[in-house]
Order: C-alpha cells, then sequence, then structure tokens
C-alpha cells in the first residue's frame, strides 16, 4: 500500500488496540477494587463481631458478678472468693435470657 492508505489505517488500528487496552486495564482496575473493597467489609464486619463477642463474655461475667454481691445467702466475708472464683472463664450462663440473646446474635452474625 502507498503511504497515504497505510498511515491512516495503521493509526485507526492503533487507535482502536489502544481503547480496547484501557477499557481492558480499566475492568481489572475495577474487579481488584471491588474484591478489595469486599475484604474490607468482611474485616470490618469480622472486627466487630469479635468486639461484640467480647462485650457480650463482659456482660455475663458482670451479670454473674452481680449475682454473687447482690446473693443474701452470702455473708460478706465470703463475697470476695465467690466473685474471684467466677473469673473471665468461670462465667456461664444462666438464664434463659442470656441463652436466647446467644440464639439471637448467632442468627444475626452468620
Amino acid at each position: 500500500m502507498d503511504p497515504e492508505r497505510r498511515h491512516p489505517i495503521l493509526l485507526a488500528a492503533l487507535a482502536a488496540a489502544h481503547t480496547e487496552i484501557v477499557d481492558e486495564t480499566v475492568r481489572v482496575f475495577d474487579m481488584m477494587l471491588s474484591a478489595t473493597d469486599a475484604n474490607a467489609h468482611d474485616e470490618v464486619a469480622k472486627r466487630q463481631l469479635e468486639a461484640l463477642q467480647a462485650n457480650l463474655e463482659r456482660l455475663e461475667l458482670l451479670d454473674d458478678i452481680l449475682d454473687v454481691v447482690l446473693d443474701s445467702d452470702l455473708d460478706d466475708t465470703e463475697v470476695g472468693g465467690a466473685v474471684r472464683a467466677l473469673g473471665p472463664s468461670g462465667s456461664r450462663m444462666r438464664s434463659a435470657a442470656r441463652r436466647s440473646a446467644h440464639r439471637v446474635m448467632a442468627g444475626i452474625c452468620s
């Protein structure tokens, strides 16, 4: 082909290739950005769940401590030992309301 026809055809082909490459690059960037956003949302939800569980455990321990402190059957000298015996690992759910709260929270978080 003579240069008058060859150069415009070459420029048109290069312009089309440039457009396709830019479109593909933007598409890949969008996919990566979406994946990063989804991972960030998952991480935030995971951290919120951990904080919620920690708060629930603290509330359970507080409830157990209050049960001991307000127990009229315990002598004042026995309260300290009873509270220390609870400890974080000794906290347990005794009421149906707390068990129900756990079931509700498990349903929300899953």
